[in-house]
């Protein structure tokens, strides 16, 4: 199981909610086997003033910005842009069904 938090911390108390969450999720198979070992790490590290900027979509009709993904993928194709966390993973081909608006 794995976790990421939603910003940089260098707070303990986080951190350590974190693990907590983690091994809470992970009980019902830990429970009835039990564990052998238990280990935490903390990946992508970053100096303690550094900014992880986001996108903030609450409340807003997301109609223009599907609208320009679109635009941006029928202009220069489906890989133009991606999500962040499917960047270096293998493309999977979704197929597509016909427009029946097309066909009409």
């Amino acid at each position: 199981m794995s976790a990421t938090l939603d910003h940089p911390t260098d707070d303990t108390t986080t951190l350590l909610a974190g693990a907590r969450k983690l091994l809470e999720d992970a009980w019902p198979v830990i429970d009835p086997t039990g564990l052998g070992l238990l280990g935490f790490s903390v990946t992508n590290l970053s100096e303690r003033h550094a900014v992880q900027l986001g996108f903030d979509f609450t409340g807003r009709d997301r109609t223009e910005l599907d609208s320009t993904l679109d635009a941006v993928h029928q202009r220069f194709g489906n890989e133009a842009i991606t999500r962040g966390s499917l960047l270096g993973r293998t493309p999977i081909e979704t197929p597509v069904l016909p427009d029946s608006a097309a066909e009409s």
